[in-house]
Parts: structure tokens; C-alpha cells; sequence
């Protein structure tokens, strides 16, 4: 990889559990294909792992319709302090990165430094490539029985592509005419009709999508709270007469021909039986706007 045309992005966590067990979960296959680039909803197909300077490895979470593949080489293994490895997600981009941990001992417990040097046109998306890795090292913990583990906030996971241009896909998620088409009515759900479509597209600023749904009229509520264009994008969601909020960002990821979609939402404990349901509700939508991209280029 060219490391002129990278930054470093950094992780860290302390496992209250040995700096051993924590080095030897990246290299067993039945451990680290549970919490190695694995979805809530997901099915990891493959789990592959060859672990010697040399080997390879292969993590194949199946996401609804589509099989993502993170892929790599081993540079280094020095147990149990130093695990170094390549990178490379071909579904997202053709860019090899570079990943090193460091682990220290410390009696009972250990620290872990993950440094991931990323592709510097994918600035925009560092905290989302954080945040990733962040919930892969909770749930890590989880699994080795660390006590300081944090429970895993239900969340569904939508990823899609487009042949469509970024800027246009991103846009039309600040666009109330498009809203109006892609997200709710009857190319969504049938005998669904639009009341009402209200947005302040800045970060802080609110939006109300008024919908009728049979016999009940539905007010989809939220607030901006991230807007980096053609990137990512993240807001709140709820409904008006619930008082529960969640969180939805969305991050848009430039290839060869046209765009990956990544969309996550975080729900409310309480609404962890309805993750797979939110997930197709959101898949609906995404295809939604896909054909009426299609059609819009006709």
C-alpha cells in the first residue's frame, strides 16, 4: 500500500482478561469469525484463517442479499504482543490498508492499540471506520467474558450499491420531493399516502415526514446531527407520539461504477425483537430510490 496516501486511525481498549487470550482469539477461526467484521443480523459463511507470516485470511458475512468479504495478509505475529495484517474489503474498494495491534500485558489484564492507516480519500469516513472497530473490540470482550464489556446495542445493518453518481444518491436524502417518493407511499407500502414533508437539512435542524398508513396517520420525526456531503449522513428517528429516539447514519462510499450505501441504525433495547423487520423496511426504501434513480435517467 502507498503509505504517502495515508492516515493512521487509531483504537485502544483495556480488557480485563490476559494479553494471551486476547492475541490468540484473532487467530482462531471459530472465535474471531463471532466478532471479526461479523453483523448482528448477518451470517458469517466463512471463516478462514492461516496463521502464519504469509497466511491469509477470509471473513464472509453474508448481509441480507449480498456476501461481504474482508480479505488479508499476515506480516507479522509475535504472541501475544503484536499482531500485523493487510486489509482489503473488494465489495467497498480495490485499496489495500494496513492493521496493527499491539497488546500489553498487564498481569490480569491488557491493553490492546489498533492502528488502522487508511486510504486518505476515505478522510470523511473516519468515524464511521472507528466506530466499526470499536463494536468488533466490544464484542471481543464479550465473548473472552470480560466483565466490562457494554451490551451490544441492537442495530440493523443495510448495505447496497448503486450505479447512480454519490453525489446524486446522497442528495436525495435531503431532497423532500424524492423523501416523499423513495421512503414513504406506495412504492414503499401500499394504500401508504404522504401528508406532509417537512426538513431543515443542517446539522441540528429537524424534519417531520407525515405519513397515512391505513387508518392512522404516522409522524416520523428526527434531528440532523451529521451532514458531510457526499459521505455520511446521520439523524435521529422516531415518531412524534413515541418517546423513544434512535439513531440512523448513513455512510456513502465511492467505487468504479457508482456507489456503496452503508446504512446503521441503532435501536432502543427495547426494540431488539424488530431488528431484521427495520432492516427490510430500510431495504424497501434503498430500492425504492434506486429505481426512481434509474427512472430519472431515462
Amino acid at each position: 500500500m502507498d503509505t504517502k496516501n495515508t492516515f493512521p486511525l487509531k483504537v485502544t481498549r483495556k480488557f480485563k482478561v490476559p494479553a494471551k487470550p486476547v492475541f490468540d482469539a484473532f487467530l482462531n477461526p471459530e472465535l474471531a469469525g463471532k466478532f471479526m467484521f461479523a453483523t448482528p443480523t448477518g451470517t458469517m459463511v466463512r471463516a478462514e484463517i492461516d496463521p502464519k507470516v504469509g497466511g491469509h485470511f477470509n471473513f464472509t458475512d453474508r448481509r441480507g442479499e449480498e456476501d461481504v468479504a474482508h480479505t488479508g495478509e499476515y506480516l507479522e505475529i509475535l504472541r501475544p504482543k503484536r499482531l500485523v495484517f493487510t486489509l482489503r474489503v473488494e465489495k467497498y474498494s480495490q485499496d489495500t490498508d494496513k492493521i496493527s495491534i499491539s497488546i500489553e500485558n498487564m498481569g490480569e489484564e491488557s491493553e490492546l492499540t489498533l492502528i488502522h492507516e487508511l486510504s486518505s480519500k476515505f478522510k470523511e469516513m473516519e468515524e464511521s471506520v472507528k466506530s466499526g472497530w470499536t463494536e468488533i473490540l466490544e464484542k471481543l470482550a464479550e465473548l473472552l467474558g470480560d466483565p466490562t464489556a457494554k451490551k451490544q446495542i441492537p442495530t440493523a445493518l443495510v448495505s447496497y450499491h448503486f450505479d447512480a453518481p454519490i453525489k446524486n444518491v446522497f442528495e436525495a436524502w435531503l431532497d423532500p420531493e424524492q423523501i416523499g417518493e423513495f421512503m414513504f407511499g406506495p412504492k414503499v407500502r401500499p394504500n401508504e399516502e404522504v401528508l406532509r414533508i417537512q426538513m431543515d437539512p443542517n446539522v441540528g435542524g429537524d424534519f417531520s415526514f407525515l405519513i397515512r398508513r391505513e387508518d392512522a396517520e404516522i409522524d416520523h420525526i428526527g434531528k440532523y446531527l451529521e451532514i458531510v456531503p457526499p459521505h455520511r449522513l446521520a439523524f435521529t428517528w422516531g415518531t412524534a407520539d413515541d418517546q423513544s429516539s434512535s439513531r440512523v447514519t448513513i455512510d456513502f462510499l465511492p467505487v468504479k461504477e457508482g456507489c456503496e450505501l452503508i446504512l446503521k441504525h441503532e435501536l432502543d433495547f427495547e426494540w431488539a425483537d424488530f431488528v431484521e423487520r427495520c432492516e427490510e423496511s430500510w431495504r424497501k426504501m434503498i430500492k425504492a430510490l434506486d429505481q426512481n434513480l434509474k427512472e430519472g435517467n431515462k
